[in-house]
């Protein structure tokens, strides 16, 4: 509503940074644990694993009422160390308790969680793409043309096929595989 779009705004956080480091990352739950207790929102929804981690422990600390992450993968994978890996899935065993929802995309994301122990079936919901992908559908054989100048930047001839791809190059999304 208008009212709460008036009084929105955006507070970042100086120690919540991409990579694990203790100590920012202690200091990032105290601010954000700062933060919730003065907003007193009804609701926490997190995404991404690391920030998913410390907002839910923060959150929960400050006594937020409702707590809400959504995965768009996991933080661990089979490409990590085995103490990496085995982290991360400590770490989201840790909060899982005190998520009221874990959202995934897929129903293969709750098995592969619930097979690593991370929290209880009752928890999750799927909420798939909210992408028509029928309305980005090209039919078979249709003639799509590519700007001439585009694919003499890549070397491509002109009667080639040519593919393109927006992703991004993690070993778990395996766009090279």
């Amino acid at each position: 509503d208008t009212e709460a779009a008036a009084s929105s705004r955006t507070v970042f956080v100086r120690w919540l940074v991409r990579p694990i480091r203790p100590l920012h990352d202690l200091f990032a739950v105290i601010a954000l644990w700062r933060i919730l207790r003065r907003e007193k929102p009804d609701l926490v929804h997190t995404h991404s694993s690391k920030a998913g981690i410390l907002g839910r422990l923060a959150a929960w600390l400050a006594g937020v009422p409702r707590i809400i992450h959504t995965y768009h993968g996991f933080g661990f994978n089979d490409e990590q160390t085995p103490w990496v890996r085995t982290a991360f899935v400590l770490a989201e065993r840790l909060v899982a308790p005190i998520t009221d929802r874990l959202v995934v995309v897929a129903s293969q994301n709750i098995e592969k969680a619930l097979a690593h122990g991370i929290g209880r079936r009752n928890q999750y919901v799927v909420i798939h793409s909210g992408i028509k992908v029928a309305d980005f559908s090209v039919p078979v054989g249709a003639d799509l043309q590519v700007r001439p100048p585009f694919r003499d930047e890549l070397g491509v001839p002109a009667d080639a096929p040519l593919v393109g791809m927006i992703a991004p190059f993690k070993p778990q999304k395996d766009p090279c595989g």
